[in-house]
């Protein structure tokens, strides 16, 4: 049996003159098997201090939580901090790397891969305890509609990293549509009320769409008319660059314009690309193309448009003169 001393982040609103309160709640969990209705104990003589010993002893696990009541209405009452101590149970980290930028907050793109990296220790072997709570965890991915069991870890490990793809784990078949946020998480090895050791969540982003107007592919230009452009969601931190070359030449790009975007999700709406004559100037067959740049992977075509152009035009007509 573990004693415990008890630091928890007590709020300040308990020294407003006497109208808040604060007390903590220890939740003893005696048995540890599902369903148990825990025992409890109360700490209702707390200030603003660093610290309490708690009421008993740990004998398989005991919540403790801090919360914060109106003396007055004892209905208002706000929970500030909670923290789990275990005699033995198993140690997780969980950690997630994406392609995206290095944020709070790990993202990447529905139809881009990400990593989960993960730790778990103190697992107790089966021939000293026969529990699978203690001999292993569960590793799982939830969204807002898909929760799914990925593996069961029966051996403690050291920074094991699995690449995972967002569309299976969020389903959808079209990368364009998909968005939202996937949570990993380790949890105990239990059919309910299974507690969790580790958790991180990675957001993802949908694929863009863009598209190139304005420019017949099958007509012959003497003078090229403007293109527009559009796209939706375009990724974060990245640039549309806009360029040509000769067909017979690929090699031979000329940049006419970049667009770079914010750190958001960004749609780019009529978009005038103007000016090509500018940059055109030999007869042949030419292409304009529009590229996804300054992203996580390699750069990627948009949308482009294959078109003639011609330096003279020939007129058929009659000439007719009369005295």
């Amino acid at each position: 049996m573990k004693t415990i001393y008890i630091t928890l982040l007590v709020s300040s609103i308990a020294c407003s003159a006497g109208e808040y309160a604060n007390y903590i709640r220890e939740s003893h969990f005696i048995t540890g098997k599902p369903g148990e209705t825990p025992h409890y104990e109360y700490h209702t003589d707390i200030e603003n201090v660093d610290g309490a010993k708690g009421k008993l002893g740990v004998l398989n696990k005991t919540v403790y939580d801090l919360f914060v009541v109106e003396t007055g209405n004892l209905s208002k009452e706000y929970s500030l901090d909670s923290k789990t101590v275990y005699t033995h149970a198993p140690s997780a980290e969980l950690s997630i790397i994406s392609d995206g930028p290095a944020t709070s907050e790990p993202f990447t793109r529905a139809d881009k891969p990400f990593y989960v990296t993960y730790t778990v220790q103190n697992l107790t072997p089966e021939s000293d305890i026969a529990d699978p709570r203690f001999n292993s965890v569960v590793l799982m991915s939830e969204t807002s509609t898909k929760r799914l069991t990925l593996s069961t870890i029966d051996d403690n490990v050291q920074a094991k990293t699995v690449k995972y793809m967002p569309m299976p784990l969020m389903g959808g078949s079209d990368s364009t549509k998909v968005s939202g946020s996937i949570n990993f998480t380790i949890n105990e090895n239990a059919e309910i009320d299974a507690d969790e050791f580790a958790s991180q969540e990675v957001k993802i982003l949908p694929k863009h769409v863009g598209s190139l107007t304005g420019i017949d592919s099958s007509e012959r230009y003497f003078k090229i008319p403007d293109a527009t452009f559009n796209i939706t969601n375009m990724y974060p931190d990245s640039t549309v660059r806009f360029y040509v070359y000769p067909d017979d030449n690929p090699s031979n790009e000329t940049t006419i314009k970049n667009i770079p975007v914010s750190q958001e999700l960004t749609n780019i709406k009529d978009s005038i690309i103007t000016g090509l004559d500018e940059y055109i100037v030999t007869k042949g067959e030419w292409t304009l193309v529009a590229q996804l740049t300054e992203t996580p992977w390699e750069d990627e075509i948009i949308d482009q448009i294959s078109f003639t152009k011609v330096t003279n035009l020939k007129v058929r007509g009659n000439i007719n003169t009369q005295n």
